[in-house]
């Protein structure tokens, strides 16, 4: 990979701030630190204006190159996704070192080195996958930064320090640097999306197949679904969630549990109410720590508390069919379409309920967006991995064949990010012709060739 993508000179700030020359050149401007004033007179006259973090991220996405302190040039073959309003600025970054070596993983910007600090950053997890600290000002030495002016992350790992600012003496305009934009293409952009997306889907069921070694195949699918209903913000939390109240905790309640208590039950192993009563003993506590909650940001509709209660109601209905395993395979070897498989996976609201959490009236626990996810996601994958096991080859067969005429799911950031860098390579006819989710978990796979090779 190295050597893929020419390393460009420039670093430019023209399209965001409206100047053609770079950072570095223009430090008065756009720096809060502009050296000794002298006199009242000059002070006010010359007084500054804050860059925005706001500017920096359009001029990261911008830039071709960073550079460290001693002016070593760093090459950006991808800037990243930007993070949302948690974790990192941009995610997925892949950046070419000097001596030809790529890094992948997140990017965070400051305008000052001390942001790191002032922001928490040091003891957020969310931060552990940062591996290049990048701000416009490089002033000096701080006694909380190392002597190589790196920052040290919650899980104690060291991140180096780059600059978004010009190479010393490189004074290449934006037209010159604009040749060297374009994106690296792997090898395996070559496909199309529909082979494309069968590899993630063969690559997910395989790697479900490995934990059926260790687990049975209704807690493969309860941890799926519950993952898919934590979005970005939560997967982790649900994930550990699921490991906290597995499936057999579930089974324990009975099959005549009502999905109110079962809500209660996971609301108690999230960590949002007490035990509820009449368990006993039969439910011990769930074991290690609660899951960390993103509860502040998002929409109303995608807090955990509301997820729980869809994965209550779904949970009750498997209870009825024997498990998760008993009643998705039943459900599909006789479903016609993929679309029946995604009305089964919807909850309704249900304002009369009386359980601890109230939603809206007219708002579905989980809507046909989410619930076609989770399709696609979890339960199609894992039912054509614990049936090749089983050798119930007909469910085995028609989890594939309802995989790959699955209509398509709504839209995410990877894949609005990835019709975006194919149409940049000249490839839109492709794009504008997506109909199925076969093909948008194409735009994914080739989105992870990029970021993360040899994983999905």
């Amino acid at each position: 990979m190295a050597g893929a993508i020419p390393v460009a000179h420039a670093v430019m700030l023209a399209p965001v701030i409206g100047t053609g020359r770079c950072v570095a050149e223009a430090p008065r401007r756009y720096s809060r630190y502009s050296g000794p004033r002298v006199g009242r007179h000059n002070a006010s006259r010359h007084k500054t204006r804050p860059v925005a973090e706001t500017v920096l991220h359009s001029a990261w996405q911008a830039a071709r190159t960073v550079i460290d302190r001693n002016g070593t040039v760093y090459g950006i073959i991808y800037a990243g996704i930007p993070g949302g309003s948690t974790g990192p600025d941009f995610r997925d970054v892949v950046i070419e070192r000097p001596d030809g070596r790529i890094v992948r993983g997140d990017v965070e910007i400051h305008v000052r080195r001390s942001g790191w600090f002032e922001h928490g950053h040091h003891r957020d997890p969310a931060y552990n996958g940062v591996v290049f600290h990048v701000t416009l000002d490089d002033g000096p030495q701080r006694p909380d930064y190392s002597p190589d002016d790196s920052v040290t992350s919650a899980a104690g790992i060291s991140i180096p320090l780059l600059l978004l600012k010009c190479p010393a003496g490189s004074q290449r305009d934006m037209a010159d640097s604009s040749a060297d934009g374009k994106i690296y293409a792997p090898r395996a952009w070559q496909m199309s999306l529909k082979d494309a997306g069968d590899r993630r889907f063969f690559a997910r069921s395989s790697g479900l197949s490995l934990d059926l070694r260790s687990i049975s195949p209704n807690e493969v699918i309860w941890r799926e679904v519950l993952e898919c209903l934590g979005y970005t913000a939560n997967r982790r939390a649900f994930r550990r969630l699921a490991e906290r109240l597995p499936w057999r905790a579930i089974a324990g309640l009975g099959p005549d549990a009502p999905s109110d208590y079962i809500e209660r039950v996971l609301l108690w192993a999230a960590g949002f109410t007490e035990r509820p009563p009449g368990l006993g003993r039969a439910l011990p506590a769930p074991g290690g720590a609660k899951p960390e909650w993103a509860s502040k940001f998002g929409r109303p509709d995608n807090r955990p508390e509301r997820r729980i209660a869809g994965a209550a109601a779904l949970a009750r209905r498997w209870l009825r069919a024997g498990g998760p395993d008993a009643a998705l395979s039943e459900l599909i070897g006789a479903a016609e379409d993929p679309k029946n498989l995604v009305e089964s996976l919807t909850v309704p609201a249900d304002p009369h309920r009386g359980a601890p959490h109230q939603e809206k009236r007219g708002r579905a626990l989980i809507g046909n967006g989410r619930a076609a996810e989770i399709s696609v996601n979890a339960v199609l994958p894992a039912l054509h991995a614990i049936t090749e096991r089983d050798g119930r080859w007909h469910v085995h067969e028609r989890a594939l064949a309802f995989f790959r005429d699955h209509p398509k799911t709504p839209e995410n950031a990877v894949t609005r990010e990835m019709r975006r860098l194919l149409k940049e390579r000249g490839q839109p006819q492709e794009i504008q012709k997506i109909s199925t989710a076969r093909e948008q978990q194409g735009l994914v796979y080739l989105y992870r060739t990029m970021t993360r090779p040899a994983t999905v």
